[in-house]
C-alpha cells in the first residue's frame, strides 16, 4: 500500500506536498512490548488475553497489560 499526506501552513497560505511511500503494518510481539515497557521504566503487573481476564496464549486476539511506573 502507498500512503500520501499533505502539509498545511498555518499562516493562511497552503502548500501541498505529496509523498508516496510503501507502508507495511507491523504487529509487535508480546516480547517486544514487554521490552519497550521495561525500557520506559514500567513494571508489568498483570497480562490478560481478553476482557474476561483469561491468560495470554498463542490464540489471543489481543493483550491487556496492567503496568506501573517504577
Amino acid at each position: 500500500k502507498y500512503a500520501a499526506y499533505k502539509t498545511i501552513i498555518t499562516n493562511g497560505g497552503r502548500l501541498y506536498f505529496k509523498h508516496d511511500m510503501l507502508c507495511f503494518k507491523h504487529f509487535a510481539t508480546l516480547e517486544q512490548i514487554r521490552g519497550w515497557m521495561t525500557k520506559a521504566g514500567f513494571s508489568i503487573e498483570k497480562e490478560y488475553g481478553d476482557y474476561n481476564r483469561n491468560a495470554v496464549d498463542e490464540n489471543s486476539q489481543r493483550v491487556i497489560i496492567f503496568a506501573r511506573k517504577k
